[in-house]
C-alpha cells in the first residue's frame, strides 16, 4: 500500500502459481523433442519424443533401443538441458524401467 509496507517484503522470494521463473536449468519441452537422452553411466540411451505435463511434474517420455520409457523430470534424476550438446542429461538408477544397463 505504501513504500514502507513495502520494504518489509525486500528480500523475500515469493511463489505466484502458474508462473515458471526462467532458469539456466529450465527449458521449454518443445526445445527438446528430439534431442539425445544421455545418460551419465550408459552414454546415449535414447531421443526425446515428448512430454506429459502432471499436476507435481512433466513426465519426458522417450524412445530407445528396447521402446519406449519414460523419465520424470525432477532434480533427483539429474535431468537437465546441455543446449551446447544438444542433449538432455540424466542421471538414472540401476535397472531403470525400459533402459539398458552398461555390461
Amino acid at each position: 500500500k505504501d513504500r514502507n509496507e513495502a520494504e518489509a517484503f525486500k528480500g523475500r522470494e515469493f511463489f505466484v502459481e502458474g508462473v515458471e521463473v526462467e532458469s539456466e536449468e529450465s527449458f521449454m519441452s518443445d526445445e527438446a523433442i528430439g534431442l539425445d537422452i544421455v545418460d551419465g553411466r550408459r552414454g546415449r540411451i535414447g531421443t526425446v519424443i515428448g512430454f506429459v505435463g502432471l499436476p507435481s511434474y512433466a513426465l519426458m517420455l522417450g524412445e530407445g533401443w528396447n521402446g519406449r520409457f519414460e523419465i520424470p523430470v525432477v532434480k533427483g534424476l539429474g535431468v537437465k538441458l546441455d543446449r551446447q550438446a544438444k542433449s538432455m542429461m540424466v542421471e538414472l538408477p540401476s535397472q531403470y524401467p525400459g533402459v539398458d544397463d552398461e555390461d
